[in-house]
């Protein structure tokens, strides 16, 4: 049996310079965000502090 050993011998490439292009983002999709105002931001910490209120009461029931 014989060794044989290839090597591959790379055929020089021509490199062409291509326009750079940025990297597409794809589409947003779905409902939009609406901004945060100042009155809506107060609405939201009101809401959250009732709510953190509520479950803290949940949880003390349980764990009486």
């Amino acid at each position: 049996m014989e060794s044989t050993t290839y090597q591959h011998q790379s055929s020089p490439i021509k490199k062409q310079s291509l326009p750079t292009v940025e990297p597409k983002l794809p589409k947003k999709r779905g409902p939009k965000k609406k901004q945060m105002t100042p009155s809506r931001v107060a609405r939201f910490k009101v809401r959250r502090i009732k709510a953190n209120g509520r479950e803290r009461e949940r949880m003390k029931g349980l764990n009486e």
